[in-house]
């Protein structure tokens, strides 16, 4: 649920499974956009966010769509790509295709306006995760980054990708402006096991095949899990899976 107390109030461990079709969706041409939470014309007053965590869409791109030119501000924007790749251009010269196991990060700060397309040179389609928290401090200069994290997924372990933390600032691919969120991201074969950080605001996302978690039991595709207080419980992949985890530390 958005809007939670601190962690010191926070009430015992719940636990709330939004399943992949229950998500609302937006389809244009050669466009699908899933939201687990409120989004453009989708709004609902009690789905705004979990904790810190303000927009998760799963979106699918066919040849020449995507999203023209459109501004944003004070808002840390993470981008996951699971197929194909995804060209960015934005108004401060940044320019990028984003492929399976990159990471990229748009700090809008005080205002950036940006443009997101499927590449053809990377397949027919291209399928991605994009999520948004707001940072620390609003007017921010804006800024860009993009890092391939090559093999530190073949572990079959959940990795801290994307972090503002002070304790992981030195550990993680890209850098967040918001000192209390981590993003973990877990490829699983089949059996393989890892449990949830310790935190008091989980945000789950099974952006690939299946998984047992051991406080909800089993999640396909497309599932979220919603978690507070839940910190060490255990996911099995079933038979495989590719994880999206945010940790957060505080509610807004």
């Amino acid at each position: 649920m958005a809007g939670r107390p601190p962690a010191d109030t926070i009430d015992p461990m719940t636990v709330e499974v939004r399943r992949s079709g229950s998500r609302p969706t937006t389809t244009a041409d050669g466009l699908v956009s899933r939201h687990s939470f409120s989004f453009g014309p989708h709004y609902d007053p009690v789905n705004v966010g979990h904790a810190l965590l303000v927009a998760h869409n799963d979106d699918d791109l066919r040849a020449g769509a995507g999203y023209d030119t459109h501004p944003h501000r004070d808002l840390e924007i993470v981008t996951w790509v699971l197929e194909g790749g995804l060209r960015h251009q934005d108004s401060n010269g940044h320019t990028g295709v984003v492929v399976p196991g990159q990471l990229q990060r748009l700090s809008a700060g005080s205002g950036v306006r940006h443009s997101e397309h499927h590449d053809p040179g990377c397949g027919p389609a291209v399928r991605f995760v994009q999520m948004w928290v707001q940072p620390d401090e609003p007017g921010l200069v804006p800024s860009y980054a993009q890092h391939d994290l090559g093999s530190q997924l073949d572990a079959g372990a959940l990795v801290p990708v994307a972090s503002g933390r002070p304790a992981l600032r030195d550990q993680v691919a890209v850098l967040v402006h918001n000192r209390e969120v981590t993003l973990h991201v877990a490829r699983l074969a089949g059996g393989a096991s890892v449990g949830l950080p310790d935190a008091p605001y989980l945000h789950l996302f099974v952006a690939r095949g299946a998984a047992e978690l051991e406080v909800a039991g089993r999640l396909a595709e497309g599932d979220t899990v919603r978690l507070t207080a839940a910190g060490g419980a255990r996911l099995a992949a079933s038979p495989m899976c590719e994880l999206l985890v945010w940790e957060m530390h505080r509610g807004r």
